[in-house]
């Protein structure tokens, strides 16, 4: 039996590999409903589905999972630079996990 296991990539050696910063923020709190603490992604990047293009976000109730969230959303598909301008630079971008827990 053969068994194809999928190559994953750490996203934290992504972000060095490509020299974008991944931005994760603390989100306001709102007592009515039970939203997420953190969000993360990409600063300057967008990512390119077909025709259409859209700005990926990963939450979490923790950074990390804010990261791996994003990790997962992102992974397989295409980072630009801008959308519909010749000097757009397209990311390939492999499938990604964040398995490096940060300490704090």
């Amino acid at each position: 039996m053969k068994i194809n296991l999928i190559d994953y990539k750490e996203l934290l050696d992504f972000e060095k590999e490509i020299g974008y910063e991944l931005i994760v923020n603390e989100l306001p709190r709102n007592k009515d409903i039970d939203s997420p603490k953190f969000s993360a992604r990409f600063n300057d990047l967008i990512t390119k589905e077909g025709k259409f293009s859209k700005r990926e976000t990963g939450y979490g109730n923790t950074v990390d999972e804010a990261l791996d969230d994003y990790a997962l959303k992102i992974s397989g598909k295409t980072l630009m630079t801008h959308w519909g301008i010749d000097s757009s630079v397209e990311l390939a971008i492999p499938y990604l996990k964040h398995t490096i827990k940060e300490q704090r």
